[in-house]
């Protein structure tokens, strides 16, 4: 087996970690039907607004959402929905090993496409602000 980057085991770290608590599962399972605004997030989970934001930035920062304002409000959405389509498929699934490996490589997949895309965004913010 091919050993894999600490680099990239580090960021699917932090991406799994931000994930790691009920409010942010609840949060991307709301978000994987459909995109919500702050409001619609506290009414739908029954976490207070403070709250529901402070996990939010979390997320957004693990680049697993995304958010836009419409008008007074900041909507939330999920750039890679099928990415956590696919986390919950694998949390939720009762396979046998051989698909348990089948999961697996796909998740790898994903992430792995994911952190890279992650970082070239991050390069060429960098890159735009050392001018």
């Amino acid at each position: 087996m091919d050993r894999i980057d600490e680099e990239l085991l580090s960021d699917w770290s932090n991406v799994l970690k931000a994930a790691a608590h009920p409010v942010p599962l609840s949060i991307l399972s709301v978000l994987v039907r459909a995109p919500k605004c702050v409001t619609g997030l506290h009414e739908l989970i029954g976490v207070r607004q403070p709250g529901i934001s402070q996990h939010l930035t979390v997320l957004k920062h693990a680049g697993l959402v995304d958010s836009q304002r419409r008008g007074a409000s900041r909507c939330y959405f999920l750039p890679r929905p099928g990415m956590i389509r696919m986390l919950f498929d694998a949390l939720e699934s009762d396979h046998e090993p051989a698909d348990d490996a089948e999961v697996s490589r796909r998740i790898t997949e994903v992430m792995t496409e994911r952190i890279e895309s992650l970082r070239r965004a991050r390069k060429r913010e960098g890159s735009g602000n050392a001018s």
